[in-house]
């Protein structure tokens, strides 16, 4: 890839990711189409310019109710998360907030 096309990928990343800017906002500030610009954002992935991580403190239960689902072959699981300290009263509300 050329340098010109490497500048102007991180550039419209930049923009997109960084400064949330539209892909229409990015089209006009930069006098390109904006299919250009979703075409250039993907492009952008491809190349290992833009990495796109998803974190959340819930990444293990998250991953263990997907392991849960396929293997059991269910729609949907949902681990309620309670501390060890929890009465069953409070368990049980968890519980029925998860289930509504």
């Amino acid at each position: 890839m050329e340098w010109e096309e490497e500048r102007l990928l991180f550039k419209i990343a930049q923009l997109y990711y960084e400064q949330d800017f539209t892909q229409a906002e990015i089209s006009k500030e930069l006098g390109i189409y904006r299919t250009t610009v979703g075409r250039m954002l993907k492009k952008a992935k491809k190349e290992g310019i833009v990495k796109i991580e998803v974190k959340s403190k819930v990444n293990e239960q998250i991953d263990m109710e997907e392991k849960i689902r396929k293997y059991f072959g269910m729609k949907e699981v949902v681990i309620v998360p309670s501390k060890k300290t929890a009465t069953h009263f409070e368990v049980e509300q968890l519980i029925g907030k998860a289930c509504s």
